[in-house]
């Protein structure tokens, strides 16, 4: 026989604490680096990760001109009520990965925006 908790009993929460720097400073150094030069001191972690990628507990791998990789925990913070990572976080983290790949090409003072896929 198994055991199994009653149907309106809650497991132990969990706590999860997420530090981020001042965006601005980030936003700045965004206009005033070529993309690719930002995109590098990203990875390089000279310049913070933006409050959104640190969020989700994305991470740089790599940057070169058009491409980036990065990736992301398949932690249980990011969970949907089936157990698996929401399509969401894998729809911010595929969006994150595309415009950094295309921020990686433009010369200084130049920007992007995407649209929703």
């Amino acid at each position: 026989m198994i055991d199994e908790a009653p149907p309106n009993t809650h497991a132990p929460s969990r706590r999860r604490t997420v530090e981020w720097a001042d965006p601005r400073p980030i936003a700045a150094a965004g206009q005033s680096l070529a993309g690719i030069d930002f995109l590098r001191a990203l990875l390089a972690e000279k310049i913070p990760a933006p409050p959104a990628i640190q969020l989700l507990g994305i991470a740089f791998v790599s940057v070169d001109p058009g491409t980036v990789s990065m990736r992301m925990p398949a932690a249980e913070y990011l969970f949907n009520p089936l157990g698996s990572v929401h399509g969401r976080s894998l729809a911010t983290l595929l969006d994150s990965v595309m415009g950094c790949a295309v921020h990686s090409t433009l010369p200084v003072g130049r920007g992007y925006t995407t649209l929703e896929f």
